[in-house]
């Protein structure tokens, strides 16, 4: 059963994190630590799309939902083969140990369809990227695009 969750303070705007959220969803090249192979958006809904995405590792279709509110993207599979689920970035106000600094949050909980999905050769990727160290390796990469963002905007 792939699931991994991380949470680290960024130190960025609350604002700032919410654009590179809602980026991601619709151009995930930058944002993720995988090659995007192809990436279409089929539909737009008020509050998010339908999009497509493949890697050399995984292709999935994601059902992805803003909530500008609650702070979170919600990306959930869409007629996966093996697994049903989905993938959230949150970003919520920091408390006293994150210094006063937004907290951003991935998680990803997504259930096999059968009890043979997990052995599936195409399952890998998904159990490879719920691993914690994955999940955190994901969001230390946001922070290091949005911190280096903030450095040199400073240095300007």
């Amino acid at each position: 059963m792939p699931f991994g969750t991380y949470t680290t303070p960024i130190n960025a705007s609350r604002e700032r994190i919410w654009e590179a959220f809602l980026d991601k969803a619709r151009r995930p090249h930058r944002y993720i630590p995988y090659e995007v192979l192809d990436y279409k958006i089929h539909e737009e809904y008020p509050d998010g799309i339908l999009r497509e995405i493949r890697t050399a590792a995984m292709h999935m279709v994601e059902r992805v939902k803003f909530d500008e509110t609650a702070g979170t993207v919600t990306f959930t599979l869409v007629d996966h083969p093996l697994y049903e689920g989905y993938l959230r970035n949150q970003v919520s106000p920091g408390a006293g140990e994150s210094g006063g600094l937004p907290l951003v949050t991935y998680t990803m909980d997504v259930k096999p369809k059968t009890p043979e999905a997990d052995e599936h050769p195409d399952a890998a990727w998904f159990r490879t990227a719920s691993q914690p160290e994955a999940v955190a390796k994901a969001v230390l990469h946001m922070k290091h695009i949005l911190e280096n963002e903030s450095a040199q905007g400073a240095k300007a």
